[in-house]
């Protein structure tokens, strides 16, 4: 029954508000932030290609998860239908992908914004997100390929939207941060295989927050970046609660290191991505209210040093940003110069950590808070999101089904 559940979302227009700290209302506000445009520069590589998979998914999604399973499908869950909250239900995609199927058996929990762990059995765990725009999850959902099927997995001591989590080479996952909806939280909780339950750390962070990013370095610390905290707790040079604060974790004594370092620009929905074992580079996102960045800043592990790395083509947030074969960085969609974005750009990074981006091809519709998956054979698939397009025999946009291949 193709298209049996779709619900259509209201208008995403007309709600540029006050209340940004909220993750789920930044889809209401997505089309008002702002940016610049820089000169365009070329950088050393193709363009590559994007070609719109034939299949789609049964509904729309955003803020969806999707895991490479170990036997080659990719498994579809969560995600929200714009201002109607989260999906319970989930889907398969085969590996060849080109079939997507819907799972019999629903999720224990509808479920948005969650982050995912792949544990290791190969089962799958969803963590925290939302239920809809005020219901903040501390609840787990567990897939098991071998059954398709989910059970409910291990409750947080607190709910988290906004969170971020990262799994360890040793299987134990740690989750950091996020909001219940009413406050901002600055703990971490481990999982732990031996258990199979989560454990709240005694270390905290220096500044609670949501919206941020975590990031492992060379199996010994997690770097957590930007993100958004109340006034009362924000730093100075912290615009409007955006942080451009960085706090670093130490595994080996799973706490929070007392130096902190800073970003030049603070951001909140922006992207990290992991050049080596010391490196991260961090794109857009929005500096304050209403308006994105189009800066790119490289942090360096073993000098604790921020530097400038150069400029996107333009401002973006709430857009992806994922590490191709060859070393190059993809980012894709989101929001900037006003509107919603359907372009991509590739950038390269060289020794020196200078970082050149060129436009690369546009998308067939405008997307964020979509999903982009690096695939074994070094394609990238880019799905759902929110969008201004409608979908066929829709009047109203939201939700996206399609999904896209780039090709390098």
């Amino acid at each position: 029954m193709r298209n049996a559940r779709f619900r259509a979302s209201a208008s995403q227009t007309g709600h540029c508000g006050s209340a940004w700290h909220r993750l789920t209302l930044l889809v209401l506000a997505a089309q008002c932030l702002g940016g610049h445009v820089p000169l365009p520069r070329k950088a050393p590589h193709d363009g590559g290609k994007l070609s719109r998979l034939s299949d789609s998914f049964d509904f729309g999604r955003s803020g969806h998860n999707i895991q490479i399973l170990d036997d080659g499908r990719l498994l579809v869950a969560g995600g929200a239908w714009g201002d109607l909250g989260g999906e319970q239900w989930a889907e398969i995609i085969d590996s060849k992908i080109s079939k997507i199927n819907t799972l019999e058996k629903p999720m224990a929990h509808l479920r948005s914004g969650a982050t995912q762990a792949k544990l290791p059995d190969g089962r799958i765990m969803l963590i925290g997100g939302a239920a809809d725009f005020d219901d903040a999850l501390g609840t787990t959902d567990i897939f098991d390929p071998k059954s398709d099927k989910f059970i409910e997995g291990p409750a947080m001591a607190e709910a988290r939207a906004g969170h971020a989590s990262v799994t360890l080479p040793d299987g134990r996952i740690i989750v950091f941060g996020g909001s219940n909806g009413d406050n901002f939280s600055g703990s971490a909780e481990i999982w732990e295989p031996a258990t199979g339950s989560f454990r709240t750390l005694s270390s905290q962070m220096k500044t609670a927050r949501s919206g941020h990013t975590a990031t492992l370095l060379n199996s010994t610390t997690v770097a957590i970046i930007g993100g958004e905290t109340s006034p009362a707790e924000k730093t100075a040079g912290d615009d409007a609660g955006y942080l451009a604060e960085i706090e670093l974790f130490d595994i080996p004594t799973l706490s929070f290191i007392p130096e902190t370092y800073r970003l030049q620009t603070g951001r909140t929905f922006h992207t990290t991505t992991a050049l080596d074992e010391n490196r991260i580079l961090i794109a857009g996102g929005l500096s304050a209210p209403q308006q994105g960045t189009d800066h790119i800043e490289i942090f360096d592990l073993r000098t604790k040093t921020v530097v400038f790395g150069g400029l996107l083509t333009g401002a973006r947030a709430l857009h992806t940003g994922s590490r191709l074969r060859d070393g190059t960085i993809l980012f894709a969609g989101g929001v900037g110069q006003g509107t919603p974005l359907a372009s991509t750009e590739r950038c390269t990074v060289s020794n020196s950590d200078e970082v050149l981006c060129s436009a690369g091809p546009k998308m067939s519709i405008t997307r964020w808070m979509h999903a982009a998956t690096l695939l074994p054979d070094g394609r990238l698939m880019i799905s759902g999101g929110l969008s201004e397009t409608p979908e066929r025999k829709r009047k109203r946009s939201g939700p996206s089904r399609r999904l896209e291949i780039f090709t390098p």
